[in-house]
């Protein structure tokens, strides 16, 4: 006590139970921290007990509405070998909850972390989730303009030909996914920015020959393309007369205070300078900004056709959280549950569900709604008309969708309020006999105290 999830009030008292109540007396090593890991340590103590019951009062005054771990384990020298054996739990303390109801809790993200995931990644130490990660292999073919179909593009075997128009007979062309969504690209849209030609395009293309498309690639590709933003650079040449790559392109850094090579280069590129001794042929060259290169690759001719094979990442458009079981229940209240503003907007879609097992052992869904989160991050649910008997334990689930911009919201709290039963343990300190040996077929009797270690009153016990 407090169970794991419990929210309590009141003055704390830890208390644990041994595996063998008959253990001699010995010394346990009990920590309370603010985090999941117990990297913050608020105590830490060493309980001399014999077998039964360990109770252990902290000095430090709890925070309200705040999350503490929690574990025990028998001292190091008394493990035979095994070093500590951790038994641990977490609880959240609140300041107006009445000393003698223990509501549940899934609020810290070292508790939700407990919860099942699916498609979202989560941990224990840094709050946000975010959707699971699916990768996307893309081939492009470049050579020179042989016909449409080069440069050529293959989204997971999937062919696409050339996914632009053929605006300039000699240059670069850019295409920018979005890290999150591979089928989101930041197009161009055709108003002349950064000294493209004024037409609607789904790349962007500069007339490298010219220092005005030399420059605004350059500032392009600082100032537009965000971080973390997957661009994919080809060559573009209309016949093997046609040179996009000049001398100039050297002496960019007197004039700009740059050039394309230095700026490729930051990104990762090894082989682009090279274009300055071979001249115009074939290039290809993929990175996601700031995060380092993927693949490149430079023809050694005109003539050749060269390949790159770069894969991109993007995340899931859906997942799901399940919580861990809540209960057991005398009786069922409400659920009450909320959602951080993070990565949470219109292209959000959320369903919420609690779930329940009946005594044949068939999952239950017992109640479904749409998570109307624009109009309030927070939800209650009145779960009163469950049946604890046939439902003894519940647990949540939320489905989250996303398809435009693939990020999901993160839980900040899930709460189960319900009448929970008091909870015992035996205690040899109230009372404890047994023979010493038992003839064959003589009837065996253990006399045994069992302790109240809850604050919930019990007035009777039922073994089985």
């Amino acid at each position: 006590f407090p169970p794991r999830y419990a929210v309590i009030g009141g003055e704390l008292e830890f208390i644990a139970s041994t595996t063998n109540v008959l253990a001699p007396e010995r010394d346990y090593l009990i920590q309370i921290s603010s985090d999941r890991k117990f990297n913050t340590l608020l105590a830490e103590e060493r309980v001399n007990s014999p077998g039964g019951v360990i109770r252990y009062r902290p000095t430090f005054a709890p925070t309200d509405s705040t999350t503490y771990y929690w574990r025990i384990s028998p001292d190091s020298i008394s493990t035979e070998g095994a070093g500590l054996i951790w038994s641990e739990s977490s609880f959240t303390w609140a300041a107006d909850q009445p000393d003698d109801r223990i509501g549940w809790a899934m609020q810290d993200m070292g508790q939700t972390i407990d919860g099942a995931f699916e498609n979202v990644l989560a941990d224990s130490t840094t709050f946000g989730w975010n959707f699971s990660q699916s990768v996307t292999d893309v081939k492009i073919f470049n050579a020179l303009y042989k016909s449409r179909e080069i440069p050529r593009f293959e989204y997971n075997g999937q062919r696409l030909n050339s996914p632009h128009a053929w605006r300039i007979t000699a240059g670069i062309q850019i295409i920018v996914v979005d890290s999150t969504n591979s089928k989101r690209w930041y197009s161009n849209p055709g108003a002349g920015e950064y000294n493209t030609r004024p037409i609607r395009n789904s790349s962007w293309d500069f007339d490298t020959r010219t220092a005005a498309g030399r420059a605004g690639m350059i500032q392009f590709l600082d100032e537009f393309v965000p971080d973390g933003a997957y661009v994919l650079l080809y060559s573009v040449q209309r016949g093997n007369n046609i040179e996009y790559v000049t001398d100039d392109w050297l002496i960019d850094s007197m004039t700009i205070g740059t050039t394309i090579y230095d700026m490729l280069e930051a990104e990762g590129a090894l082989q682009v300078r090279g274009l300055s001794e071979v001249g115009s042929v074939p290039y290809l060259f993929s990175f996601q900004k700031g995060m380092g290169p993927i693949s490149e690759a430079l023809a050694e001719s005109q003539t050749d056709t060269i390949v790159m094979q770069a894969s991109i990442l993007e995340n899931w458009p859906q997942g799901k959280w399940r919580t861990a079981d809540a209960g057991p229940a005398l009786s069922w209240d409400n659920v009450e549950a909320s959602l951080s503003a993070i990565h949470l907007n219109e292209n959000d879609s959320i369903i919420i569900k609690v779930m329940g097992r009946n005594t044949d052992g068939v999952d239950i869904l017992i109640h479904e709604q749409e998570y109307l989160h624009l109009q309030n991050r927070k939800l209650s649910i009145d779960i009163t008309d469950v049946s604890s008997t046939e439902f003894p334990f519940l647990w949540a689930e939320l489905d989250f969708f996303d398809e435009e911009d693939r990020n999901i919201p993160t839980v900040d709290f899930l709460y189960f309020n319900f009448a929970s039963p008091g909870d015992a343990a035996i205690n040899p300190a109230i009372s404890i006999s047994l023979p010493d040996s038992v003839d064959q077929g003589q009837e065996l009797v253990i006399n045994a105290g069992y302790e109240n270690i809850s604050r919930i009153g019990m007035d009777s016990l039922l073994v089985e």
